[in-house]
C-alpha cells in the first residue's frame, strides 16, 4: 500500500505518507500489505485515501457505502465532513445521507427539488407538504375525506421500514467482512500446511504427515465452506441494495 501511494506522489516523504495511511485506519505493518490481499473495507480505505491525496474539490459518488464494513463507513464519513469541497452522491443509506448530506435533492417526472436539510429534515418537509395539499384540497371539497393522518403515518411507516432495511444491510455487510476475512486466514494456514508437507523431515514422517494431510483436509473443507456463505450473503446483499434503490 505504502508503495501504491508514492507512485502516485514520488515526492512526497515517506513519513507524510504513512501518517496519511494512519489517518485512514493503516498502522504499523498494514502499509506493507499487497494490494491484491486487501479485503473490500481495506481496498475501499485505500481508494479513499488515494482521493483524498488528489486534493480535488468536487466529487462525485454513486453508492459509496456499498459493501464497506463499519470501520470504512466510518472513516468514509469523517473524510467527507472534513472535505472542504464539493460532495454529490446518490445512495440508499438514509443513515449515511443524514450523516454527510447538507441538503437533499428529489428528482420526479416533473422536475427537481431541493431542500436544505439532511434525510430526516427531507421526510418533515414532505409530510408538511403532503399535509398542507390535504388541507388545501379540503378547504376547495368540504365533502373530500381529508387523508392527512394516514400520509403522515404512511410516511413514518415507509421511514421505518427504511431503517429496517438498513439495518438488514449493514448486518449482511459485516457477515460479508467477516467471511472474507476468515478466507484469507484460512487461504493463509492452506498454504502454511501445504509448505509443511513438501519439507523432507516432515516426507519422511508417515505419522507427521498424516496428521498435516488431516488439518490440510479440514481446512479445505471450510475453506469450500466459508466461499459458499460469503457467495449467499453478497448475493443476498446485492439482492437488497437493488431493491432499496
Amino acid at each position: 500500500m505504502l508503495d501504491e501511494l508514492w507512485d502516485d506522489h514520488p515526492t512526497t516523504p515517506e513519513g507524510d505518507i504513512r501518517t496519511i495511511l494512519g489517518s485512514f485506519l493503516f498502522t504499523g505493518e498494514d502499509v506493507d500489505k499487497m494490494v491484491h490481499s486487501l479485503s473490500g473495507g481495506e481496498k475501499a480505505r485505500l481508494l479513499l485515501t488515494k482521493l483524498a491525496m488528489n486534493h480535488d474539490n468536487f466529487l462525485i459518488l454513486d453508492e459509496p457505502t456499498n459493501h464497506l464494513d463499519i470501520d470504512s463507513r466510518q472513516v468514509l464519513e469523517n473524510t467527507l465532513n472534513d472535505f472542504d469541497g464539493t460532495i454529490l452522491f446518490v445512495s440508499h443509506d438514509r443513515y449515511f445521507i443524514n450523516q454527510v448530506a447538507t441538503s437533499v435533492v428529489e428528482l420526479s417526472a416533473s422536475g427537481s427539488e431541493l431542500y436544505l436539510g439532511d434525510y430526516d429534515y427531507y421526510l418533515e418537509k414532505k409530510e408538511e407538504q403532503e399535509a398542507l395539499a390535504a388541507k388545501k384540497l379540503a378547504d376547495e371539497s368540504p365533502d373530500t375525506p381529508v387523508t392527512t393522518t394516514k400520509t403522515v403515518s404512511q410516511s413514518k411507516q415507509n421511514y421505518q421500514q427504511s431503517k429496517e432495511l438498513q439495518k438488514q444491510q449493514r448486518k449482511l455487510s459485516r457477515a460479508v467482512e467477516s467471511l472474507e476475512q476468515r478466507l484469507t486466514e484460512l487461504s493463509d494456514e492452506q498454504t502454511e500446511l501445504e509448505t509443511q508437507m513438501t519439507k523432507p523431515e516432515t516426507f519422511n514422517d508417515p505419522q507427521k504427515m498424516n496428521t498435516l494431510q488431516n488439518q490440510l483436509t479440514a481446512v479445505t473443507a471450510e475453506i469450500e465452506q466459508v466461499e459458499t456463505d460469503w457467495e449467499e450473503n453478497s448475493m443476498a446483499l446485492e439482492e437488497l441494495n437493488e431493491s432499496n434503490k
